[in-house]
């Protein structure tokens, strides 16, 4: 996470604790104005990340981000218990549909720009989200395959383990990738054997 995202969250988290602390009047609609402030600014940093250039030799676009369903249906469910006088903080409310408006965001702009998430870079694989983060693949020990997820797990022999989801990108990509891990890697890489079989 970058400095900017770190202040700016700290900054609205913080203000919204002091005005539930202190209780202000017509708190609910200050507690609102901050999290939309929050919901537009990391809906700008996911933009900004889409539409930035990138340097590097292997390239993975997502092609598609599942909508969760879960974060329409607690907004429904809230709203519904709202109105029927159940006591819901009007602010928790806007809060639950801030959540779909951002799941909704996020699920078209997958869809209509397939932004590149995966990045290989000499032996960085750099991970670009809104909270980026990156693996020196000469350390990779491991990459199994998930069966009941879909995903992909890479162990790392002094990092922290990352997963992806295999089903998010092209076959294609993902074996280029798995073929440039195996020859870079300067560990004994293990494959999983349900991974070789659809290699």
């Amino acid at each position: 996470m970058r400095k900017r995202q770190i202040i700016v969250t700290a900054f609205l988290i913080l203000s919204i604790i002091v005005i539930l602390l202190s209780d202000v009047r017509h708190h609910h609609w200050l507690v609102s104005f901050c999290l939309i402030l929050m919901f537009i600014f990391y809906g700008r940093e996911h933009y900004k990340l889409v539409t930035r250039g990138v340097g590097g030799e292997l390239f993975l676009r997502r092609q598609k981000k599942r909508f969760r369903i879960w974060t329409l249906a607690l907004a429904v469910g809230g709203t519904i218990l709202f109105f029927i006088g159940v006591p819901i903080p009007k602010w928790t409310l806007v809060l639950f549909w801030l959540i779909v408006l951002y799941e909704c965001f996020l699920f078209l702009l997958v869809k209509n720009l397939n932004p590149i998430t995966l990045v290989l870079d000499g032996y960085q694989l750099k991970f670009r989200g809104v909270i980026n983060s990156h693996r020196n693949i000469s350390g990779l020990t491991k990459i199994d395959h998930i069966g009941s997820s879909g995903g992909l797990r890479f162990s790392f022999k002094d990092e922290n383990d990352i997963q992806i989801k295999k089903t998010d990108y092209l076959d294609s990509d993902i074996f280029q990738l798995i073929e440039i891990c195996k020859e870079r890697s300067k560990e004994d890489l293990v494959l999983s054997e349900n991974l070789i079989g659809l290699a």
